[in-house]
C-alpha cells in the first residue's frame, strides 16, 4: 500500500511541477565551454544551431558530409571568434562514424553535447521506394544516432554531465502520406530518446539532459514546396525552429513539440479513426514528390 501513495504523491509532484513552469518558466543553463558536435552542420537548421551554440560560447564540431558546406561553416563561426572544427562523414556508414568519433577525441576533446541532427528523406509512395532508398534513411536517420550515443554517452555517464538533442518531427508523431520510411525513423528517434532517457534514469544518470524536437514541416529545403492547409500547424521557419531547439536544450526541456502539440496527442489516443482522418485531411500536409523512375533519382535526394 505504501507504494500506492509513494506512486500518488510523486504523480501529484510532477502536475505541480509541470503547472509551476507554465506559469515560470524554467531558468536558463550556461553552455559556455561545452564542446557540441552537431550533424547536418552544412546547412539549414544545423548550420543555424552551429551559430546559435557558438554564440552561447560552445566549442562546435560541425559535422557534414558536403565537405565544402561543411568548411563554409566552420569559417562562419571562426568569423564570428568562435572555436570550430569541420569533418566530414557521410552518416550512413558505421566505419566513418567511428573514424569520426576517434578524430574527434584526439583533436578536440570528449563531446558533452550530441545534437543530432542530420536527415534525409524520400518523399514518394511506398512501392516507389527502393530498398536503397530505406536503407540510406534509416541509416542516416536512426542508426547514425544509435551509433554517436554509443561513442560519445561514455565519456558523459563518467562525468554524469552532457545534453543529448535529437530532431524528430511531427511525422514521428502522426504518420504522414508519402513519407512512410521518413515518418517510421522519426517515430524511432521519438522511442530511442524516451528510452534512452528512462535507462539514465535508472542509472542514476541526472546530469545528462535530453532533448527531442517535434517540429511541423520546416523551409529548409529538405522538403520541396512543404505546405499545410491551415495555420494552425504552420510551415516554420529555420530562425525559429532553432530559436525553440536551443530554449529547450538551455532549460533542460525533453520532447517539444513546434507547434505546440501536446493535446493533440491526447486527441491522438482516443478519438476513433475516423475522426482522426478527417482531421488529418483538414491540415492536409504536403510537399511535392520525387520521381523514382528517372536514372537520377538518387541525386534528388535531400539533406540537412
Amino acid at each position: 500500500m505504501s507504494s500506492v501513495f509513494e506512486l500518488f504523491w510523486k504523480m501529484l509532484f510532477g502536475f505541480v511541477a509541470a503547472f509551476i513552469r507554465l506559469i515560470k518558466k524554467p531558468s536558463v543553463k550556461s553552455i559556455h565551454g561545452e564542446i557540441a558536435l552537431v550533424t547536418g552542420a552544412g546547412h539549414g537548421l544545423g548550420r543555424l544551431l552551429c551559430i546559435r551554440l557558438a554564440k552561447l560560447g560552445a566549442t562546435i564540431v560541425a559535422v557534414n558530409k558536403n565537405k565544402a558546406r561543411n568548411t563554409e561553416t566552420v569559417e562562419i563561426l571562426k568569423q564570428m571568434g568562435a572555436t570550430a572544427y569541420g569533418f566530414t562523414a557521410d552518416l550512413s556508414k558505421a566505419s566513418e562514424i567511428h573514424r569520426l568519433a576517434s578524430k574527434v577525441r584526439e583533436e578536440v576533446g570528449d563531446v558533452t553535447m550530441l545534437i543530432n541532427n542530420a536527415g534525409i528523406v524520400y518523399p514518394t509512395d511506398i512501392l516507389s521506394l527502393t530498398e536503397e532508398m530505406i536503407s540510406n534513411t534509416f541509416h542516416v536517420n536512426v542508426i547514425s544516432h544509435f551509433l554517436l550515443i554509443k561513442k560519445f554517452l561514455p565519456g558523459m555517464i563518467q562525468n554524469n554531465h552532457g545534453h543529448i538533442f535529437a530532431m524528430s518531427s511531427y511525422v514521428g508523431l502522426f504518420g504522414t502520406a508519402y513519407m512512410t520510411d521518413y515518418s517510421a525513423t522519426k517515430f524511432a528517434i521519438v522511442g530511442l530518446m524516451e528510452s534512452l532517457r528512462n535507462e539514465l534514469r535508472r542509472q542514476n544518470m541526472d546530469g545528462i539532459k535530453l532533448t527531442c524536437v517535434c517540429s511541423s514541416f520546416v523551409s529548409t529545403g529538405l522538403l520541396q514546396n512543404p505546405r499545410t492547409q491551415t495555420s494552425s500547424v504552420p510551415v516554420l521557419t529555420p530562425e525559429y525552429t532553432v530559436n525553440e531547439s536551443v530554449d529547450a536544450i538551455l532549460r533542460d526541456k525533453f520532447l517539444v513539440t513546434l507547434p505546440s502539440a501536446t493535446g493533440f496527442r491526447i486527441f491522438r489516443d482516443i478519438v476513433p479513426d475516423a475522426v482522426l482522418d478527417a482531421l488529418t485531411d483538414y491540415i492536409r500536409p504536403e510537399v511535392d514528390l520525387i520521381d523514382t523512375n528517372t536514372e537520377d533519382s538518387n541525386s534528388q535526394l535531400q539533406e540537412c
